[in-house]
């Protein structure tokens, strides 16, 4: 990668592995700025959508869709039961 060998030179002073800077070029070239946020500890649901891959897309969809099933398996409990209780009176 070109731009790592201009970049390295300038961050000598700077105590930063060749490898973390490829890293971050690579990122960068990817992503463009968005690459090169901190998302550490973040959720995916807090995260701007524009910003996430196709991948982190999919398992934010997923999750979405296993809370929608437990929030309806809920419901249909308390329905179950206050029905039954309503019933026995």
């Amino acid at each position: 990668m070109n731009m790592v060998k201009i970049i390295l030179p300038q961050l000598r002073n700077i105590i930063v592995s060749y490898q973390q800077v490829y890293n971050w070029v690579k990122k960068y070239l990817s992503r463009g700025e968005n690459g090169l946020k901190d998302n550490c500890g973040k959720k995916i649901e807090n995260r701007d959508k524009a910003e996430l891959t196709d991948a982190e897309k999919a398992e934010l969809k997923l999750k979405e869709a296993e809370d929608r099933i437990r929030r309806l398996e809920v419901e249909n409990f308390m329905l179950k039961n206050c029905t039954n209780f309503k019933g026995g009176r």
